[in-house]
């Protein structure tokens, strides 16, 4: 695997996600909900992409 593409482990990044969605919920700016909302997409595409590259492998 490639390192360097996806330095975070499947656990790292459900931590991540988890701590996110936490932050989205207490947010008051809908400008940082947006930031958040676009991060929590971010990993959960990050994560799919490293299942599928575990799979492959």
């Amino acid at each position: 695997m490639d390192n360097e593409k996806f330095p975070y482990t499947e656990a790292v990044l459900d931590m991540m996600i988890r701590t996110t969605k936490e932050a989205m919920e207490t947010v008051e700016d809908k400008a940082d909900y947006d930031k958040l909302h676009d991060q929590l997409k971010d990993l959960k595409e990050k994560k799919r992409q490293l299942l599928i590259i575990n799979n492959t492998l």
